[in-house]
């Protein structure tokens, strides 16, 4: 049409270009017949002629004026008839070319009518997705390809009121469209709404079905219905003939949940593709090569995989003496990821830390003598040291060929100045000493020790030797700081005689055979092994990441790394198999390369928080090849799977990653009461990089009742059990019970002995991992203490995992947090919480600061809980010596790290226990009714007591000796 439209423009202007011509052509006649008219002698002339006797004549001249002027007339008059001539023609032209635009422009308007009614039409049955709002902009496009002025027409422009808002902002226009489809949408369907599922989907339930983007991702909390959307979202496609249902396909993590999904579906005679992402990376690779691969037997299960590994170890060790070396310096030095004494704030911290970490040595069993009515006994024991340089030294000394005595007493008697001094080690086939000093260069301790006790300590050893003449070696953590202690160490043992030896091989296979066999380098390498392979890394970025952390211990694990996954690679090479992340590795390769394509036009993803980064590539492959949508399902909040692989951040980062998308979150939830809710959501959300959310509830808490309990156990997990259970029996004929533990062996030996005692109890036990998507009527939680296997765990990740675990958010305990709300939001009813007094947990902690009005403690034993002031992280607990229950004293819970103890000290008034109070600064009578009060040591924590001395009263510590601090003035009560 624009060139219609500028021939006619061309016409014209050729028609007012003629139409000129004509006029100065008519002008020019006009004047050549005034000049033909005026062309006369004048008066003057005729004079000349008659006085000149008509030798002077003028008609030659007005005969050319006259003949020029003719002349000039018939030219003009010759080009105006042309001139009309091309005029009718350009007219007649002009006139079809107006009467073809007029025809253009009415096919025009028709198109533009056709492409708005089918716009309207879109918005009116179906949701509009990025899919296609683009394809309409483009057919919007071809349409009007280079003639969008005329969308302004007069005669267009009253009939595409809608196109031209589309053509405008196509993406708000499609915004607002969808609104008004959804709200209509909820009214004609309301019957399928309310009847699709066993109650009526709410509000955000049915935004979930209808919001049909590219991308879709459904935020179901807790108990929200996440399924009930999933089978209701299917269904609804299916019913509206949007997609067929040959063209779903429904990913599921593992088998249970893909067998749930099926039974749901299969009860509305619905029949999609249904498979876990493995099974269906398998189906991609035997689709595309024509082959299915058998699965490699190591993978098949944890045990088969252990096999393997210690196997290919010991087929190493033997064979390669490169492996042997790398492999026994990892075990001797480099088993325990290293932390300098410094970085911890109390001794307390540094207990921790050695609770945490096995500090066994490669000396696996020593002889310990014991005493049981004046007979001495010899036992076999785990030899463990107490510090990580003590461990190096201790190992150091073994593949040395030297025998040792670790903390034997010294030869001669110290106990009458302090305790039994027993030196680090001992050499007897050398009668060698070796101490080592925690001080660096400068003679400065760890922040949380005495330093000038420290420093006296060390003086008093080397008198010691020195008045005994024994041989003592000094070792200092500065030589280990600089990576020097073991050339040191040994070059002061070789000027004392100590003679090397050169272990056999087979000695060596005996010192490494334990820690084969344990399992924790075994564990260390499959974990490395699988997020290496689901992360899809090269060898050579591994190996350049380990270089840059400047760790030698992370460096040396690459290097057996290598060797082991050589091995592995080998073994699926020549029997032709594949693992568990192969199926998803090679489905990838495979799509990418175009080998294989699909007919798929929405794909489901249940559990979508626990996806890993490659089963996020696998999913970023297939849908652009079908512009295929995808409705994912999950909740950050519930992700507890970063062990198996699971990246968090995708689910965080969904719009990032996947561009166009909706995201909904479903805010009911049908579980459990209001207080839960409020309790675990304000929980969870601590951690500000949680995704925010409201959880409302269709339940509300009595208020005469508590929905949350916290029991102090009392270490007897059976007699704990049976007295929770009793009291659910009081109030319930029957009911579903679940037992969670952070750990499965916390509770492997009460399986099975509950039921005869209430058999009309269903009472199941699980780990907390295994609870995710289970529900009860009333949910047990155990083991809610601090430690190693507490909740939450202190089980840290090998530092090694770093380069190949994505890096989550850095918030403190981020997934032991994420486990908690999945543990007590299992029930709908009332949650249990079982917690050791001394030693509960730190989320035992938060919850009775943060909502101790809305928890009730069953059994409240109102202890005065007292921290150690020696190592402050412990508390003092009282117990008995021994037999003599007259004398009970306390003692720290970190024993036997933390030593310290001190009598129970009693009211001189009422005979009441006196118990310290906040800041240690001073000591109150237990009695409410008593004001006595006593000031406390402030060097060893004690009870300064009015003494007697040669210059009159005094307040002296209660640790004398141990402590003697004095107050040189009497404190009055």
């Amino acid at each position: 049409m624009r060139s219609l439209v500028g021939r006619i423009e061309v016409k014209t202007s050729e028609k007012s270009q003629l139409k000129t011509r004509k006029v100065k052509n008519l002008s020019m006649v006009k004047k050549a017949n005034w000049n033909i008219k005026s062309a006369n002698k004048t008066i003057f002339e005729k004079v000349i002629e008659i006085v000149s006797f008509g030798f002077i004549k003028y008609n030659e001249k007005y005969n050319n004026i006259i003949e020029i002027n003719q002349r000039l007339i018939i030219e003009s008059e010759q080009e105006i008839n042309q001139i009309n001539q091309s005029i009718e023609f350009i007219e007649v032209e002009i006139n079809d070319l107006k009467i073809n635009l007029k025809n253009k422009l009415n096919q025009f308007k028709t198109k533009l009518v056709e492409f708005q009614n089918k716009l309207i039409l879109f918005t009116n049955y179906k949701y509009i997705d990025a899919y296609t709002r683009i394809e309409l902009v483009r057919e919007l496009e071809n349409i009007i390809s280079n003639q969008e002025e005329f969308l302004l027409d007069k005669n267009i422009q009253p009939f595409i009121v809608d196109i031209e808002a589309f053509h405008h902002n196509s993406t708000q226009w499609i915004d607002d469209k969808n609104k008004a489809f959804i709200a209509s949408e909820k009214i004609k369907e309301k019957d399928f709404f309310d009847t699709i599922e066993s109650n009526p989907l709410t509000e955000k339930q049915k935004d979930a079905v209808l919001i049909n983007e590219n991308n879709n991702l459904i935020l179901a909390g807790a108990g929200s219905g996440k399924t009930s959307v999933i089978v209701a979202k299917i269904v609804y496609l299916i019913k509206k003939n949007i997609v067929h249902q040959n063209t779903i396909l429904v990913l599921a993590f593992n088998r249970n949940a893909k067998e749930e999904l099926e039974g749901r579906l299969k009860e509305k005679n619905i029949h999609v593709r249904i498979q876990t992402f493995h099974s269906f990376g398998l189906s991609v690779i035997a689709e595309s090569i024509s082959q299915k691969p058998d699965l490699c037997p190591m993978t098949e299960s944890s045990a088969n995989m252990t096999r393997f590994i210690k196997n290919t170890i010991y087929e190493l060790l033997t064979s390669m003496g490169e492996f042997l070396d790398s492999f026994t310096n990892f075990i001797a030095y480099f088993r325990i990821p290293y932390k300098s004494e410094s970085e911890f704030s109390s001794l307390g911290e540094y207990y921790d830390y050695q609770k945490n970490h096995d500090m066994k040595t490669l000396k696996h069993e020593v002889k310990i003598k014991g005493e049981n009515q004046g007979k001495n006994l010899t036992t076999l024991k785990k030899e463990t040291v107490k510090s990580h340089q003590e461990l190096v030294i201790a190992n150091f000394l073994t593949l040395s060929g030297i025998k040792y005595l670790y903390e034997d007493s010294y030869k001669y008697k110290t106990s009458i100045e302090k305790r039994q001094y027993k030196p680090d080690f001992y050499l007897p086939d050398f009668d060698v000493y070796i101490e080592h000093f925690g001080i660096d260069r400068d003679e400065n301790t760890a922040p949380y020790i005495n330093k000038k006790e420290y420093l006296d300590s060390i003086e008093w050893k080397r008198q010691k030797h020195q008045e005994h003449g024994t041989t003592l070696v000094q070792t200092f953590s500065y030589e280990f700081t600089e990576n020097n202690l073991l050339i040191s160490l040994k070059e002061k043992l070789l000027k004392c005689d100590v003679i090397f030896r050169e272990l056999t091989s087979a000695e060596i296979h005996d010192l490494l055979k334990e820690e084969v066999e344990g399992n924790k380098f075994t564990k260390l390498f499959t974990t490395f092994l699988q997020h290496y392979k689901s992360n899809m890394y090269e060898f050579d970025k591994i190996k350049q990441k380990s270089i840059e952390t400047k760790s030698e211990r992370t460096i040396l694990f690459i290097k057996l790394f290598k060797f082991i996954f050589a091995k592995y690679e080998e073994f699926q090479d020549r029997n032709n198999c594949i693992d568990f992340d192969d199926m998803i590795v090679k489905a990838v390769n495979l799509i990418e390369s175009g080998k294989y394509t699909h007919q798929f036009k929405h794909i489901f993803i249940d559990e979508f928080q626990d996806i890993s980064t490659t089963r996020m590539l696998l999913i970023r492959k297939l849908l652009p090849i079908n512009n295929t949508s995808m409705t994912v399902v999950g909740d950050d909040w519930q992700s507890i799977n970063a062990f198996a692989g699971s990246n968090i951040k995708i689910i965080q980062d969904f719009t990032k990653i996947f561009s166009f998308s909706q995201t909904i979150k479903l805010d009911y939830t049908f579980r459990f009461d209001n207080i839960i809710s409020y309790i675990a959501s304000d929980f969870i959300q601590k951690n500000p990089h949680q995704i925010n959310k409201e959880i409302k509830t269709i339940k509300e808490q009595d208020l005469t009742k508590f929905s949350i309990l916290l029991y102090w156990n009392t270490e007897d997990t059976k007699s704990d059990l049976i007295k929770i259970i009793d009291l659910i029996d009081k109030k319930e004929n029957n009911a579903k019970i679940l037992v969670l533990a952070r750990y499965k062996f916390l509770f492997d030996e009460l399986r099975g002995i509950f039921k005869s005692k209430y058999p009309n109890f269903d009472i199941k036990f699980s780990t907390v991992h295994s609870s995710k998507g289970n529900e009860a009527d009333y949910v047990i939680v155990l083991n809610l203490d601090k430690g190693k296997f507490g909740f939450p765990s202190k089980i840290e990740d090998d530092p090694i995992l770093n380069l190949v675990i994505p890096k989550g958010d850095e918030f403190e305990d981020a997934e032991e947090r994420r486990l908690f709300y999945v543990a007590i939001t299992r029930t709908k009813k009332n949650v249990f919480l079982l917690s050791n007094t001394y030693e509960k947990s730190t989320f035992i902690e938060e919850i009775i600061e943060n909502y101790q009005d809305d928890i009730f403690f069953l059994n409240d034993p109102k202890i005065k809980l007292i921290n150690c002031p020696e190592c402050k992280t412990g508390l003092l607990r009282k117990n008995k010596q021994g037999k003599n229950i007259d004398k009970p004293f306390y003692g720290c819970n970190n024993f036997p790290r933390c030593k310290y103890t001190e009598d129970v000290q009693y009211c001189p008034k009422c005979i009441g226990e006196v118990f310290r109070t906040e800041g240690n600064k001073n000591a109150k009578c237990s009695n409410d009714t008593c004001n006595f009060e006593i000031a406390l040591c402030v060097k060893f924590g004690g009870y300064m007591k009015e003494r007697d001395g040669k210059y009159g009263e005094f307040l002296g510590c209660t640790n004398y000796p141990k402590c003697s601090h004095t107050l040189q003035r009497p404190f009055k009560f």
